[in-house]
């Protein structure tokens, strides 16, 4: 405890007519306390409760009465603006306090989730990854990513790294039925002079329609919704590396490096390697290894670019 001639309510410290007053809206010796203290989205609350009981005191409103800031955290200028969160999951999340450690997948720090928000929000607003498409393709894709951020750790932070760095947007072109595309495909952005590109890519195409072939023929729905995050993990680091000044081969591996993350924290058996898949007429076979030995394979079978049944051995 400290006391001496706080300025807050020391009138001598004013100036002529000046009034003040010393509020106290939490308590840092309390743990829930310092939690929503050091929470931006609760402070937020405290001071536009604060500045707008001032301004409705005072009877004078100012022209941007309807957001009021009294802190300046780095990221928590974030709040300005009203949040687009427009499709973002917020039904599915366990949140617990910021001490604790989650222990499943869908428990989230409550400032993680805040910041997970404000990535979601720069993606809405076109900043470090940008979707491309029609208004129904774009739903859709923010339909998958969700489904990616609710049931992994792993993807959240894949996520927040791409949406929140707008010094290197990434563009998700988002089409269905593209006859070029097999699920996934890494590109050039074709607005730079060739003599620029310079082996940088920043583009990247999916197409929803093998997406969504993937539940329908698939044998185990546990499979094919760990593959379709799986898949994506892959789309998104491969476009981030790009982005970042790697040719194709490197952004390839390094994307097949996050694939085996994935499948590791989702508690999949076997580790893709650099040389799949392997092309076995006009299918695709894809060896899984664990310890040395091929613990899965899985064969698409394909009709042109299209997937038309999935096979699993053993």
């Amino acid at each position: 405890m400290r006391r001496a001639p706080l300025v807050a309510l020391n009138p001598a410290r004013h100036a002529p007519g000046c009034a003040a007053c010393l509020i106290e809206v939490d308590h840092l010796d309390d743990v829930d306390g310092a939690r929503r203290l050091g929470n931006p989205r609760e402070l937020d609350a405290v001071a536009d409760g604060l500045a707008r009981a001032v301004e409705r005191y005072l009877r004078r409103p100012s022209a941007n009465a309807n957001r009021s800031y009294a802190f300046g955290r780095r990221w928590s200028q974030a709040f300005a603006e009203a949040l687009d969160i427009t499709d973002f999951p917020n039904d599915v999340f366990v949140v617990i306090p910021d001490a604790s450690s989650p222990t499943v997948p869908r428990q989230i720090r409550k400032s993680d989730l805040d910041k997970l928000m404000i990535a979601w929000d720069a993606m809405m607003k076109g900043k470090g990854l940008a979707l491309e498409g029609t208004v129904d393709h774009q739903r859709a894709c923010r339909a998958l990513i969700r489904g990616g951020l609710s049931d992994s750790p792993m993807f959240r932070d894949l996520f927040q790294e791409l949406a929140t760095d707008d010094a290197h947007p990434v563009t998700l072109h988002v089409r269905s039925k593209q006859p070029e595309i097999f699920v996934d495909a890494f590109q050039y952005d074709v607005t730079r002079p060739p003599a620029s590109r310079a082996g940088q890519a920043g583009h990247h195409t999916i197409d929803l329609h093998d997406f969504d072939q993937l539940p329908h023929v698939s044998g185990n729905p546990r499979n094919y919704m760990y593959l379709k995050h799986q898949v994506l993990v892959h789309a998104l680091r491969e476009a981030r590396q790009g982005v970042l000044g790697n040719g194709y081969l490197p952004s390839h591996f390094r994307a097949i490096d996050d694939e085996n993350v994935f499948r590791q924290e989702q508690g999949q058996i076997g580790l893709k390697d650099y040389a799949q898949p392997t092309p076995v007429g006009t299918d695709y076979q894809w060896d899984f290894t664990h310890s040395g030995a091929v613990a899965l394979t899985e064969t698409w079978h394909m009709s042109g670019n299209d997937i038309v049944s999935i096979d699993y051995s053993p």
